[in-house]
């Protein structure tokens, strides 16, 4: 029993001094600390069941609480200020401030979840809250970092499906994709991670014939290598092979290849040394093309003369390589003489090409324009193949290929005909339309079959149908004609047997068909024969019917007048029309 109280007297003593401890830790700020004292004060008095302890020990710890919640309250705020900031940035498009922002957040969570986890007892809904901010702000992280994988993606594909072929780099291409995957595996990002495997896939296949364009490289330096010799020029293609294969080696860390391509260019380099007495014989041929070369250009043969040229071009460049390699200033410097002289003829012999593309194209122009002049059916088909000409003219001339010249000139000849014959065949359909429109339809009829046969004669579709549309006029303008003449002539007959009615009738339905074709001398005749019907048929007829005819004569007389003003500028008008003509023909 002495032995229990004493254990008790001894857990109350240690109680106090937690719980002093805490009360010390809390007074300085500490809270964490008072928390812990105080969490091990209340232990202790509880197992002692001291009331006392117990009670000023919860009183303590809720007033530790309430400053860790202040302290963590204020760094959760922080936080939050910090991932709205890092949201901010992120809809602005600057995700390295974003991920500044984003980072303090974290921080932050992570020190307002350590300062609650010493509150007593535990405060789970604080907890959760921080952790939830976390998850918001890691998904914020990975949008940021979804974007360098995006970018990382992009890149990689550029590498590998670049515009330019040429810039295709498949080694390059997988490291970036590998970094983007590793990236969307690390933010759980589904498509990115899709999309990466896919490309990550077709890289290795691109990969996998990297490795057999290499061997083949390397197998086609070997050959060239082996048939080698000092003036087919296959050293210089085996070593570059030998390069080109040691590069992709270099790319897919192929040592043992790396080195084989190494010990290869080395022997070709032994190889090209021996060759330095053959380089004379070499040059020799190639000043023989150079020499053809200047010959067929004299003889305007441009594409002979660009074949001897380039065998010149490949001889002197391949001799000065060899000359490079083995450091021979003095032959190198005199070759590369000769290649500037035959890129010289280079420029030429483009200035010849140029001449003979301009040709071809000007024969062809003008065949085009001879093709339209076989099948054309209309003034504006003759204007373009004319217009055709005069392009092909001024490239002959430009050349002075006279030939081309005299043959576009005589086609132009052959326009100009049809254009005058046009001409005469319009002057012709409009006498034609004169005649129609004072109803002189022999001499209508006449004009327009000259003018029609003219258009046939040059295969003038439109203007053919424009004569056949006036003969359609005039034979209805002559069968109106008719008519009227055969009225004409029943009122006269009417009238010598004194049925005045009849005759009154017949002569103005003449007169109202002799007005609408304009036929003046048949108005005339009527005019006539109606006076006569009124002179003598006067007594018989009634006296309405007199009224009426007075009506109908001063309706006739009006008429006339107005016929005779509208005849004159008829008149006027043809005969002006006329005018322009003659001196259209005086012109011509």
């Amino acid at each position: 029993m002495s032995l229990c109280i004493a254990v008790n007297s001894v857990n109350a003593s240690i109680a106090d001094i937690y719980y002093q401890r805490a009360v010390n830790e809390y007074n300085l700020g500490d809270c964490k600390n008072a928390s812990t004292h105080a969490s091990r004060a209340l232990e202790l008095y509880s197992e002692e069941n001291n009331n006392s302890g117990i009670s000023r020990t919860l009183e303590l710890i809720s007033r530790i609480n309430k400053c860790l919640e202040d302290a963590g309250d204020l760094d959760f705020s922080k936080s939050v200020d910090y991932y709205k900031m890092g949201e901010d940035s992120i809809n602005s498009g600057d995700c390295e401030n974003a991920m500044n922002n984003l980072q303090n957040s974290l921080t932050f969570i992570q020190r307002a979840k350590d300062t609650y986890s010493f509150i007593n007892p535990p405060d789970s809904l604080r907890t959760e809250k921080c952790d939830n901010l976390t998850l918001q702000v890691n998904d914020a992280i990975c949008v940021c970092k979804s974007r360098d994988a995006d970018a990382l993606f992009d890149q990689s594909l550029r590498f590998y499906n670049p515009e330019n072929p040429e810039d295709k780099d498949c080694m390059e291409a997988i490291k970036l994709a590998r970094n983007a995957l590793a990236i969307y595996q690390e933010c759980n990002n589904e498509y990115g991670i899709e999309k990466t495997t896919q490309l990550i896939a077709n890289i290795n296949d691109c990969i996998g014939d990297i490795a057999e364009y290499a061997k083949y490289l390397y197998d086609k330096a070997k050959e060239q290598y082996e048939s080698a010799n000092c003036s087919n020029g296959l050293y210089l293609l085996a070593i570059d092979n030998f390069k080109n294969a040691k590069g992709l080696f270099t790319g897919l860390n192929d040592t043992e290849k790396i080195l084989a391509c190494d010990y290869s260019m080395e022997q070709i380099n032994k190889s090209l040394v021996e060759c330095i007495n053959s380089i004379l014989e070499i040059e020799k041929e190639g000043d023989e093309y150079y020499k053809n070369a200047k010959t067929q250009l004299g003889l305007e043969n441009c594409y002979k003369a660009e074949e001897y040229n380039n065998k010149a071009l490949e001889i002197y460049r391949m001799a000065d390589s060899i000359a490079i390699r083995l450091n021979r200033s003095d032959l190198a410097e005199k070759y590369e003489t000769k290649i500037a002289i035959c890129g010289e003829l280079v420029k030429k012999i483009a200035i010849c090409g140029i001449k003979n593309t301009e040709l071809k194209r000007a024969w062809k122009l003008k065949d085009n324009a001879t093709i339209i002049l076989v099948s054309t059916h209309s003034l504006e088909d003759y204007k373009r193949a004319e217009s055709l000409l005069d392009d092909a003219i001024e490239i002959f001339k430009k050349y002075e290929e006279y030939g081309g010249i005299r043959e576009c000139e005589r086609l132009k000849d052959i326009i100009h005909e049809k254009f005058s014959s046009a001409d005469e065949a319009g002057f012709y359909y409009n006498k034609s339309v004169h005649y129609y429109n004072i109803a002189d339809f022999e001499n209508a009829t006449f004009y327009m079959n000259k003018s029609k046969n003219l258009y046939k004669k040059i295969n003038l579709t439109k203007e053919i149908d424009m004569c056949n549309e006036l003969m359609k006029k005039i034979n209805e303008g002559i069968n109106k004609k008719d008519t009227a003449l055969e009225r004409y002539n029943t009122a006269i007959s009417k009238l010598d047997r004194r049925i005045c009615p009849e005759a009154q009738s017949n002569a103005d339905w003449a007169m109202r068909i002799y007005k609408e074709i304009n036929y003046s001398k048949g108005i005339q005749d009527t005019e006539e024969l109606i006076e006569k019907i009124n002179k003598e048929c006067g007594t018989e007829i009634p006296g309405i019917l007199k009224t009426i005819a007075m009506v109908v004569i001063g309706m006739i007389f009006l008429i006339g007048i107005l016929w005779w003003n509208d005849k004159r500028k008829k008149e006027e008008e043809i005969k002006k029309e006329e005018e322009r003509r003659r001196e259209e023909e005086r012109r011509r």
